[in-house]
């Protein structure tokens, strides 16, 4: 009999220990410089002020930044030591929630140890902990969906329906590729395997769900009203132009690097863009931040968007040939490498994982297991097969299918749950293919533990039925 206890705590312990030793080796990291952040100043001295402002990012990121900066100056403590609590504490929800959700619908415990192990021994984990970006959260909160969802299956009302609508919402306010329409998805899967069981209670569930959907709306309201758009971020346009248009304007202005001699005349026409009202607020007029780094949320970038995605479709349109090549690079060059690796140089030592020779020895043998890398590839756009990942990706993503068909009239929480993360997957998979995927790889990490428990769970859901026979 398994002692689920004694697993959780040992999940616990194997976190704590990797994660605290990363983050006194390494310390907690703050990318100021990220095109996904704000300036620091403001959102230092008037943080309601510059979140009214943001348009390019949902708002999750940068009010978590805020609260760590007003808690720094309330406290006296750094903001990296703030935020590496924070994101430790996080991470350890996070790791129980997957362990909890393996526990629950995975039965044998040498599968439950398998999934477990490859979650906690993956070096992008620890390096993600000691890094500020959403990608952490992502795992967390997909986690925390999980648990969630399976309560609501186990026993429908309307707290457990909040609990995993509140999730869901957390994950839309957190990155631009859980798009409403994931939301929508999300709803639809909640409700429909429980219709039927809903008596005496639908009023409240229809309460719940109406607060979500106007909790959903509030935020791309608000950039309808001030900025005249109705969305989550202003870069939609340019995510879908990326290798399609040679965009001039990143590379005249736009780019990563601050040392980069900027031609005045792209400065000058870029502060054209910003309408009088706004000349005022830094935060949407000032190009560069306090440190340099270019400002990813000035007004023009809204303007400039919105064209090259104009630009990016008619060229797709013409050239339908060049989805399908871009599609492959995501695919062979993103999505089903290492997440630790640098997809844009192929080397090991993404933003995220930083650390010495061992560290190095830790990636290289856990990659060999996870993703079977067997190659290198040239650096540059041009696809490339590299990993057995390639091979394995679609069955690993789809394991649960054939399982959730065969027993589509008699639905379970666990096949509920099943279906429900079974969508997460395919949803973040389509999105990396179609529209931006070269960090594709970080994205899959997110959702990774439901491919696992997903094909834990189908593996001894085939032999269960074989066995009933």
């Amino acid at each position: 009999m398994s002692r689920p206890g004694i697993d959780r705590a040992a999940a616990l312990g194997v976190y704590l220990a990797l994660a605290a030793g990363t983050l006194a080796r390494d310390g907690f990291s703050i990318p100021w410089h990220y095109w996904q952040l704000l300036p620091v100043d403001a959102l230092r001295d008037a943080p309601a002020a510059a979140l009214l402002d943001l348009h390019a990012q949902p708002p999750f990121l940068n009010a978590l930044l805020a609260l760590m900066l007003a808690l720094s100056r309330a406290t006296g403590f750094s903001p990296e030591a703030i935020g590496g609590v924070l994101q430790l504490a996080a991470g350890a929800v996070g790791i129980l929630a997957v362990n909890e959700l393996a526990a629950r619908l995975v039965a044998h415990r040498t599968m439950r140890i398998a999934i477990m192990a490859l979650v906690l021994l993956n070096p992008f984990l620890y390096a993600s902990i000691a890094h500020f970006t959403y990608t952490p959260w992502e795992m967390v909160f997909f986690a925390l969906l999980g648990v969630c969802g399976l309560a609501w299956f186990e026993a429908p009302g309307p707290v457990h329906l909040a609990a995993l609508l509140a999730t869901a919402l957390l994950l839309v306010h957190t990155r631009t590729v859980w798009h409403p329409a994931w939301f929508i998805g999300i709803v639809a899967l909640a409700l429909i395997p429980v219709r039927g069981r809903l008596a005496g209670r639908r009023r409240a569930i229809a309460a719940v769900v109406a607060m979500a959907f106007a909790l959903l709306s509030a935020w791309p309201t608000k950039n309808l009203v001030r900025f005249g758009f109705f969305g989550f971020s202003s870069w939609q346009g340019y995510y879908s132009s990326r290798n399609v248009v040679d965009s001039g304007f990143v590379q005249g202005f736009f780019a990563r690097s601050a040392d980069e001699q900027h031609d005045p005349v792209v400065m000058e026409r870029l502060r054209q863009f910003v309408p009088p009202e706004f000349t005022g607020r830094p935060v949407l007029a000032a190009l560069q931040k306090p440190d340099g780094s270019p400002n990813w949320n000035h007004f023009s970038i809204i303007p400039v968007s919105r064209e090259l995605g104009r630009i990016a479709r008619g060229i797709l349109a013409e050239r339908p040939g060049l989805l399908l090549e871009r599609l492959r690079m995501y695919y062979l060059n993103g999505l089903a490498t290492f997440e630790g690796r640098n997809p844009y140089t192929d080397r090991l030592g993404w933003d995220l994982v930083r650390g010495d020779a061992n560290e190095s020895r830790w990636a290289r043998a856990y990659e060999a297991v996870a993703v079977q890398r067997f190659r290198s590839r040239d650096v540059g756009p041009a696809p490339r097969l590299t990993t057995g990942m390639a091979f394995l990706y679609p069955l690993l993503l789809l394991a649960p299918l054939p399982v959730l068909w065969r027993r589509r009239r008699r639905f379970g929480a666990p096949e509920a749950t099943i279906a429900l993360m079974l969508f997460c997957g395919v949803w973040v998979t389509t999105l990396i293919l179609a529209v931006d995927g070269m960090e594709g790889a970080r994205s899959r990490w997110a959702v990774q533990p439901f491919l696992w428990i997903g094909v834990a769970w189908a593996i001894e859901a085939l032999r269960a039925d074989r066995h009933s026979r």
